[in-house]
């Protein structure tokens, strides 16, 4: 029973349920409330755009714009001078009359057999044009007009001098091989005369001939150097073909140019003397080589260096790929700035290698035994050669 006398019911026997209380996240409950970002006004930002906008297009329109600019060069206040007209100009005279249009009539005198003028032939009458009565009547006034009209206006030129013609201004330009025909001038191999030459001595090897040989030393286009060959046929004089002048076994020597570049195949050799077995010699001054087909230069095996190139490519590529693995992963921002330095150092160092394997030169070899000719461009005077 209860205090006012009532008797409880079961409903007030059982027990309420507590309400939970909310439950607050003990990282959350001390920390203070984030700050707001601040935000940009719009009205800030299209303002800003607009006066940048206005800024280049001033910029455009002055530059481009074709007005005077003689205010800049006048800041030191001096007063600006009028150029004066070039000399030729202020010479030249300032009105064109019929007179001075007309070139000046050299006279020989005026003591004529016929009076003060001096008497047409009968050529100058027959080539003088018939005079029209209408043009004979024209006025003074058209005739200095026409007459200005068909002169020409040249300052401070000569009137009586006749202008260039276009075969006189128009000069052909020189070709690529101007200068090889021009220094190929004057040389010694050849007169151009209108009547023949005797030969100058029946023991003679005359220009154009050939002379066989065959390699001692081999050739290597790494370094210029000497060579030396040796004459594998008998040359018989150019006159009679009777007289052997260069007997087989003669030693010839010359030398072979190095400077070779990207795409030579061929190697440049000279011959300067040419030695008889006898102890003779005489000496050829340069006189080209060729091959076994007479073309200039001699050619055999090319060594382009693909083997290095190729190996500096595979170096390149690894240390770029080393270089990207080392630069990727989540680490902070020290070992991110090294990896970036890394891989652009290992960038840059395999692009010097490869280039410099690159700009390597090709290796020319011609083994010892290779035919070569000696292009005899002068004629030589030797004495018949005895066995």
């Amino acid at each position: 029973m209860s205090a006012d006398g009532e008797t409880p019911t079961a409903e007030d026997a059982a027990p309420r349920p507590v309400q939970p209380k909310a439950h607050v996240p003990p990282a959350t409950a001390i920390r203070a409330a984030p700050p707001k970002p601040k935000r940009l006004s719009r009205r800030t930002l299209m303002a800003a755009s607009l006066l940048l906008s206005a800024v280049v297009a001033f910029a455009l329109v002055s530059g481009l714009s074709d007005r005077d600019r003689t205010g800049s060069a006048n800041q030191d206040g001096q007063p600006v001078q009028p150029a004066s007209p070039p000399e030729s100009v202020r010479i030249a005279q300032a009105e064109y009359s019929a007179d001075d249009l007309r070139p000046p009539i050299e006279e020989e005198g005026r003591d004529y057999f016929w009076g003060e003028h001096r008497p047409a032939s009968d050529a100058e009458n027959l080539d003088a044009p018939v005079v029209d009565a209408d043009a004979a009547a024209t006025s003074p006034l058209e005739l200095e007009a026409e007459a200005a009209r068909i002169s020409a206006i040249r300052f401070g030129a000569d009137p009586r001098r006749p202008l260039p013609t276009q075969t006189e201004t128009a000069s052909p330009a020189p070709g690529p091989g101007a200068s090889f025909i021009a220094s190929q001038r004057g040389r010694d191999d050849g007169v151009l005369d209108a009547a023949y030459r005797p030969p100058r001595s029946p023991y003679a090897i005359q220009a154009g001939s050939t002379i066989s040989a065959a390699l001692i030393t081999a050739l290597n286009s790494d370094q210029p150097g000497r060579v030396v060959a040796q004459v594998t046929e008998d040359l018989y004089d150019s006159v009679s073909g009777e007289h052997l002048l260069v007997p087989q076994g003669a030693r010839l020597l010359g030398a072979y140019d190095a400077a070779t570049s990207h795409g030579d195949q061929r190697l440049l050799i000279v011959w300067n003397r040419l030695v008889m077995p006898n102890g003779w010699s005489i000496a050829l001054r340069g006189m080209p080589g060729a091959d076994a087909a007479g073309a200039s230069g001699v050619r055999d095996s090319v060594d382009a260096h693909l083997d290095r190139i190729a190996v500096a490519s595979l170096l390149s590529g690894a240390l770029s790929v080393a270089a990207n693995e080392a630069e990727g992963g989540d680490e902070d921002r020290l070992s991110e700035s090294v990896g970036n330095a890394a891989a652009q150092e290992a960038a840059r160092v395999g692009g010097r290698i490869v280039d410099r394997e690159l700009s390597v030169r090709p290796t020319l070899r011609i083994r010892a035994g290779a035919q070569v000719r000696v292009l005899v461009s002068q004629d030589i005077v030797v004495r018949p050669y005895r066995r």
